[in-house]
């Protein structure tokens, strides 16, 4: 069983993503944002705290603070990023199929690469606080700082990780800085 650090209704309320978005997806979308983004900069070890303790009830306030005043702000436009695909792509048994909407206008190629740079864009910025925030409170934390034998060790650097594929590498643009998305969020 998959335990989860973010509920489907959390990203719903916090997030653009409709409710009609069906919950396999969704919570798949959560998961794999879990598992491939944010398990790499908490760490194997706090990270695998975390989900037992979410599991077991047991979550001391300063991780339910952590969960919900940090994790959740980078997991929202994870989630979102991992969605952007994972709603246009079904597998069936015949063949790889690409969905259609019969009310609504898909986007082009262009928007949807403008809509994943801006996904993030604010990955990177969450992900920066959260780094920050961890190793400003360490005491708090001190799983962050433990390295696996088996895991990933935590993220301990402050610049952003780019997490496209290399396949997706066409769909970056460096050119876009933190400075400019900071401002046209202060302009909204």
């Amino acid at each position: 069983m998959r335990t989860y650090l973010i509920s489907m209704a959390v990203v719903k309320d916090y997030s653009i993503i409709d409710e009609n978005v069906e919950d396999k997806v969704l919570k798949t979308s959560i998961y794999e944002a879990q598992e491939q983004y944010l398990e790499p900069i908490l760490g194997t070890t706090l990270y695998e705290k975390l989900l037992a303790d979410t599991e077991n009830g047991v979550l001391h306030s300063d991780y339910q603070d952590l969960i919900v005043n940090h994790v959740w702000d980078f997991l929202i436009p994870a989630v979102q990023y991992k969605l952007t695909l994972n709603l246009i792509y079904r597998y069936t048994n015949k063949s790889i199929v690409k969905d259609n909407n019969e009310i609504s206008t898909s986007i082009s190629l262009q928007e949807l690469n403008v809509r994943r740079q801006e996904l993030e864009q604010s990955m990177k910025y969450h992900q920066q606080k959260l780094i920050l925030h961890l190793q400003n409170n360490t005491a708090k934390y001190p799983e962050y700082e433990e390295v696996s034998d088996e895991g990933l060790g935590a993220s301990t650097i402050t610049q952003p990780i780019n997490f496209y594929a290399d396949d997706d590498a066409n769909m970056y643009n460096p050119s876009i800085s933190m400075a400019q998305i900071s401002q046209s969020l202060k302009n909204e």
